[in-house]
């Protein structure tokens, strides 16, 4: 059935299209729409405006975002993929199941995989890299300073302003707050801490898993602990809780009392 810019047909007749559409002969069945070359059913050659695609096949303009099943040919501007493929411009952001190639201004990651630019907060499950200027987490760590270029999920080259800490294993710079597994060394503006240790300096936001020993500077917290405010003291899961005048800390199943600066 075309429209005023086709051969006008009753539905379901076939029709012969006018000179915008191009596809089949004289004999075929043709169903058109007024900017639409495609031709039987089964088969679409496409126009540099279609973005149409056939059943199981798709060839695509420079202009076209369309994608067939389980492949995908994308021009500059498209920011299509398919399905377990994704091949991305430079103003792409994205990305394939299990895949992400990333431009620099993408913040998309893939699942379990983060590459990510200089301006990139994205994580993935997982697994953080870092930029400067990222505050990012991965899931079941943080440790990030102000000049942290992140870390990988049991894996840490540090920098002298680097923060991170490999699994197992840390060299450490004069600056630098890593530490491995079961040892903390600290260093005088030191934030690290041990698995089950917290050896902490004045400065020091660092906490051990099920211990808090905070200092006035620290507002951290470990899993299932408190975050401290400035003038609050710290604790761990399930012990009461006395707060400072500005103390709003609390961690789950705590007992607070707070005074007027309080919210809990």
């Amino acid at each position: 059935m075309c429209s005023s810019r086709g051969a006008v047909g009753s539905l379901g007749e076939p029709v012969l299209c006018s000179s915008r559409h191009t596809d089949g002969s004289q004999s075929e069945p043709m169903m058109c729409n007024s900017w639409d070359t495609d031709g039987v059913l089964g088969e679409v050659m496409c126009s540099s405006q279609d973005t149409g695609r056939a059943l199981g096949e798709d060839i695509c303009s420079s202009h076209d975002t369309g994608r067939a099943l389980g492949e995908d040919i994308c021009s500059s501007h498209d920011t299509g993929r398919a399905l377990g493929e994704d091949i991305c411009s430079s103003h792409d952001t994205g990305r394939a199941l299990g895949e992400v190639m990333c431009s620099s201004q993408d913040t998309g990651r893939a699942l379990g995989e983060d590459i990510c630019s200089s301006h990139d907060t994205g994580r993935a499950l997982g697994e953080d890299i870092c930029s400067s200027h990222d505050t990012g987490r991965a899931l079941g760590e943080d440790i990030c300073s102000s000049h942290d270029t992140g870390r990988a999920l049991g894996e840490v080259m540090c920098s002298s302003q680097d923060t991170g800490r490999a699994l197992g294993e840390d060299i450490c710079s004069s600056h630098d707050t890593g530490r491995a597994l079961g040892e903390d060394i600290c260093s005088s503006h030191d934030t690290g801490r041990a698995l089950g240790e917290d050896i902490c300096s004045s400065h020091d936001t660092g906490r051990a898993l099920g211990e808090d020993i905070c200092s006035s500077q620290d507002t951290g917290r470990a899993l299932g602990e408190v975050m401290c405010s400035s003038l609050c003291t710290g604790r761990a899961l399930g012990e009461p809780v006395m707060c400072s005048s500005r103390g709003t800390g609390g961690a789950l199943g705590d007992q607070i009392m707070c005074n007027s600066w309080g919210i809990n």
